[in-house]
């Protein structure tokens, strides 16, 4: 049954460029991560549903500076992902960076760092790879093994091992705009 509230909240998402996913009625998990992302632009705690804050947010969101042309921004400070292609904002997005402590996973021992600079992408897997730390779907390398990449499990704070983790229907629109030579830009 289609929820004219819902409805109107991820018609304004996407007007604003967080992706709802399809565009129905229906509270997803596309939805969830969408909403996410404009409470945590705005300064809000992360919830899935519709507050009275988020509703100002919707309103009135926060004004976004653009410091590259074209590429991704990742911020790490509110774990989101920036698209710019061609001079405009095309989507903001909820991610998952690196956990910021020490693992050690399958033989496998680091520092969970995602690296703050300017990168470019270097190489793409399109479909799903098997790294050392774990499956990655669509990933994009930007600095040796660090990835943007599609996963199953995006939590609201900062989880990786390092790899900028995005929603899986996020990677899928991103892929195709994310060719090698892309700029990648990190900040905290």
């Amino acid at each position: 049954m289609l929820d004219q509230q819902i409805l109107e909240v991820e018609e304004r998402l996407a007007k604003l460029r967080f992706d709802p996913g399809v565009v129905d009625g229906v509270f997803t998990e596309e939805t969830a991560t969408a909403l996410w992302a404009l409470q945590k632009l705005n300064g809000l705690k992360p919830v899935s549903r519709v507050t009275p804050a988020t509703e100002r947010a919707l309103k009135r969101p926060r004004k976004i500076r653009r410091p590259v042309r074209d590429g991704v921004v990742v911020d790490l400070g509110d774990q989101l992902l920036f698209h710019y292609e061609r001079g405009k904002l095309r989507l903001i997005a909820h991610v998952s960076t690196g956990a910021n402590r020490h693992y050690c996973l399958k033989g496998h021992c680091g520092y969970a760092v995602t690296p703050v600079g300017e990168f470019q992408v270097q190489r793409r897997v399109h479909g799903w790879e098997d790294g050392p730390l774990g499956a990655m779907y669509k990933p994009v390398y930007f600095n040796g093994g660090i990835a943007l990449h599609g996963s199953v499990e995006v939590p609201k704070r900062a989880a990786s091992h390092g790899c900028v983790r995005m929603p899986l229907h996020i990677a899928d629109r991103l892929f195709p705009r994310l060719p090698v030579g892309t700029t990648v830009l990190v900040r905290r």
